[in-house]
């Protein structure tokens, strides 16, 4: 009904308004110019186009895309299953097909028009390259200096400057012929880096410079000849001039079928294959001539190699024949024409490392995978920026770097003092020891008076305090269990090498010295019972926690308690072997005391189980579960060993498996096995570096990181928890002495270690289960003296055949069984557990 208001306006109370589609003229939308965008081969995005129009004008629904594909150009195609949108990533299953794009259009109203489909484009090359447009991040690609970012939907790499910065990928060729590598570069800042294709290591097959651009450009190497079964490298390198940096968007590697140009007459090693191979084969195109490399201590008067060569040709002497290389040795190639190339093949053996074998696949690969990987992040000797971090707000610049590896975040170029005491071990088996004394020693030079003695948090590679983390001398990131790690960490270096400088150091010597008395009486103004405190706000103040997390004015923590401890412990034993017989006995004392007041006291007020792990100024305790500052406390052996630490220990097990108690990011577990192993918990301790290995591929919780494994903590620690934890390897070179005690899981049948270097002497030991071990003293100046322990109470060792009486000792509640062997150099001795003679 509608009436005529005041306002002459006509209002309506009620109506009813209908569509009558029955009448609605029969007219279908329509779908032309159907084509797709994009290039046509792997790893790449296509896009389908088309116009949208309708005779009516009626605006477009929810038209309906497929993609269509076949392996002729012309045929029945058929529907690609699951790929319903306007766009398709382009997979390997798809190579050598034709695609098409069909569009089937929709109006508002639900109408469908008569589809209409592109015009195919195929087949589909491969690009050799794999996540080529860095969707995966740097998933399939080596890297130093390389990072990447999101631009939109694109997913952006970009190389820092520097000499040595760069992005490669390792590629297996498939077929002989004709290929381009071609790269979209997002920008280049200068004129400077380059791109191309080598052999790994090796020489350089065709390479390009990179322009200086502000806007994107394509550049293209082609011609490229290359031999199927071939190893080569696609690689991108950074511009050596501070604050230049190049970006990557895509890359690809075809083969191009347009080139006709007949292939040369091809007399060549492809490939070699030699058993037990340390790295890749180094080949030098322009000398013909290919370096392998075997372990150390390798026996070369008999190695047959496995040779690839050019395909038609025939190599003397033949593959597989052995042959003796203690010089090298000279093959013929002969091609299919007739054509010879002499090719030189020399085999060098390996600088000495830790190597393992075992039964268990999972730790024997993982340990393969840690060596080489942790000494990726060595940075003696190189040039590089420093003052590098995420924010790009501290005038990062080239510098010279120091003895040094890489402790901390991928993109912040530097060593943390926290990462680096857990790295040390790991570094030391790996023959770091340079690398470990110059960083420490640059920490301990950082403390003064005007700190309060607090090392710097993070140093950059050339020694210089990295700005990130340090504002002013009264506002840089602190917290208190890295001042005593450091200390702990300095005695435990000494007794893996025996270094003397480790005592006699002036600069060394003075930090310990300040860290065990003058910082504990600085910081021990709120509760003032000789903990060292923080100041209960954040970490540029100075907190008390390595749990950045944590969220409480905590000026107390479980962590920093127990790394007192051990400081002191550790004072103590370098003072001894100092000659300073009366600082031994003090400080013995007063770390004695401050467990005792830890576990009548401090660590059990007002509980009746577990530990308290942190206090407030004003008193304020807590005891539930905060990651390390409750596992520091058992790892740091401040609890006493029995029943309520046994608990303690099983509910950081349970803890570290809950959605509420699991840390997010990967590093912090790796105390986890640290924290079991003394204990005896073997199969918990196995338990999380299961966890951690399974877990190395995954994304970081930090993505620029890249994945869990590229964290430098994991692959050190890895090592260290290899020899310390599974061996129970415990190292005193100033005495020539070493403890053994297997720790082996039920997973794990047999391990054995070899170069473990322990002061000068280099070991090779081995463990079968729990009740075998086996130590050689492979070189040294003199002999070593060996204490094999057994968990459990035995009355005698069979040592080589012959029964001996035991000694028993409880090591942090665990009976052990053990007697002292003398281990000349060069020879072998066996040893186990009997209960009779």
């Amino acid at each position: 009904m509608f009436q005529l208001a005041a306002n002459k306006r006509m209002e309506a109370d009620d109506f009813n308004f209908q569509f009558d589609f029955d009448h609605f003229p029969d007219v279908a939308p329509l779908a032309s110019d159907v084509s797709i965008s994009g290039n046509g081969w792997t790893e790449q995005k296509l896009t389908g186009i088309y116009t949208f129009t309708h005779p009516d004008g009626h605006k477009e629904g929810a038209t309906r895309f497929r993609w269509l594909a076949l392996d002729s150009c012309s045929g029945e195609y058929m529907p690609i299953v699951g790929q319903e949108k306007n766009t398709l990533f382009v997979s390997h299953d798809l190579v050598g097909k034709f695609i098409k794009f069909e569009v089937t259009p929709v109006d508002l109203f639900g109408r469908a028009g008569q589809s209409a489909t592109s015009e195919p484009i195929g087949p589909i090359a491969e690009n050799l390259v794999r996540n080529s447009n860095f969707d995966a991040q740097k998933r399939l690609w080596v890297y130093d200096g390389a990072f990447t970012y999101n631009a939109g939907e694109n997913v952006i790499a970009y190389i820092d400057p520097g000499p040595s910065t760069f992005l490669t990928q390792t590629i297996t060729v498939p077929v002989t012929g004709y290929y381009k590598f071609q790269a979209l570069f997002n920008k280049a800042d200068d004129n400077g880096a380059k791109f191309g294709i080598r052999f790994p290591e090796g020489s350089i097959i065709k390479a390009g410079d990179v322009p200086m651009s502000g806007v994107p450009v394509t550049q293209t190497l082609d011609g490229i000849l290359l031999e199927k079964g071939a190893p080569i490298e696609v690689f991108f390198t950074g511009i050596n001039a501070n604050g230049k940096w190049i970006e990557i968007d895509d890359s690809n590697l075809l083969y191009d079928s347009s080139n006709t140009n007949p292939l040369p007459n091809l007399a060549n090693i492809v490939s070699i294959q030699v058993p037990n191979q340390v790295g890749v084969s180094i080949v030098d195109d322009a000398a013909k001539k290919i370096t392998f490399r075997v372990p150390y201590g390798s026996k070369v008067n008999a190695i047959a190699l496995q040779i690839v060569v050019s395909e038609g040709a025939s190599i003397t002497p033949a593959s597989g024949v052995t042959q003796k290389f203690n010089k090298p040795v000279t093959y013929t190639v002969k091609g299919k024409n007739g054509k010879t190339q002499q090719w030189t093949v020399e085999c060098v053996e390996a600088d000495k490392e830790i190597t393992i074998d075992s039964s268990n696949a999972k730790i024997k690969d993982a340990f393969r995978w840690a060596v080489p990987k942790a000494k990726s992040y060595v940075r003696t000797g190189k040039l590089g920026l420093i003052n590098r971090d995420e924010t790009f707000g501290n005038s990062p610049e080239i510098k010279n770097y120091m003895p040094s590896y890489w402790a901390g975040y991928a993109h912040r170029y530097a060593f943390y003092s926290r990462d680096m005491a857990h790295q040390m071990s790991g570094a030391h088996l790996l023959g770091l020891d340079r690398e470990n004394f110059s960083m420490l020693r640059a920490f301990a030079g950082t403390s003064n008076e005007i700190q309060k003695w607090y090392p710097a948090w993070a140093l950059n590679f050339d020694g210089s305090i990295f700005k990130l983390d340090y504002r002013s001398a009264n506002n840089f990131v602190r917290e208190v269990p890295a001042v005593f790690e450091l200390v702990e960490k300095a005695y435990n270096m000494y007794l893996w090498t025996g270094d003397k400088n480790y005592l006699y150091d002036e600069t060394l010597w003075n930090y310990y010295d300040k860290a065990v008395t003058d910082f504990i009486a600085l910081h021990d103004s709120q509760l003032k019972n000789g903990v060292a405190e923080g100041v209960g706000k954040g970490i540029f103040d100075g907190t008390a926690t390595y749990n950045e997390r944590i969220g409480e004015a905590v000026v107390e923590a479980g962590d920093g308690i127990g790394s007192q401890y051990q400081a002191m412990l550790a004072f103590a034993e370098l003072s001894k072997e100092k000659g300073d017989v009366d600082a031994y006995h003090k400080f013995a004392d007063e770390a004695q005391k401050l467990k005792d007041y830890f576990n009548q006291d401090w660590g059990v007020k007002g509980i009746q189980s577990g530990y308290v792990r942190g206090y407030e100024a004003n008193g304020k305790s807590y005891s539930d579960f905060a990651r390390e500052p409750s596992w520091f406390m058992p790892m740091k052996l401040i609890t006493d060993p029995g029943e309520r630490t046994d608990k303690f220990l099983d509910e950081i097990d349970r803890m570290c498996g809950t959605p509420e108690g699991a840390p997010t990011n990967i590093e912090a577990f790796t105390y986890l096995p640290d924290t079991f192993f003394p204990y005896g918990k073997n199969e918990t301790a196995w338990k999380w570096m299961k966890y951690i290995i399974d877990r190395l591929d995954e994304p970081h919780e930090v993505s620029s990181q890249g994945t869990n494994g590229d964290y430098p903590e994991v692959s050190y620690t890895l090592i260290s928890q290899t020899v310390e934890g599974l061996m129970g390897i415990a190292p005193n070179a100033p005495q020539k002495r070493v403890l053994t005690l297997s720790r082996l899981p039920h997973d794990i049948a047999w391990l054995e270690l070899n170069h473990v270097v322990v002061g000068d002497n280099d070991l090779y030991v081995k463990h079968e289960g729990a009740m075998k071990s086996t130590l050689k003293n492979n070189a040294g100046t003199g002999p070593i003296q060996w204490e094999v322990q057994f968990a459990g109470s035995y009355p005698f060792i069979q040592v080589d055949g012959k029964t001996v009486k035991t000694q028993t000792k409880k090591l942090n509640g665990v009976t052990v069984s053990y007697t002292v062997v003398k281990v000349p150099v060069g020879e072998s001795v066996t040893a186990l557990p009997v209960y009779e003679k």
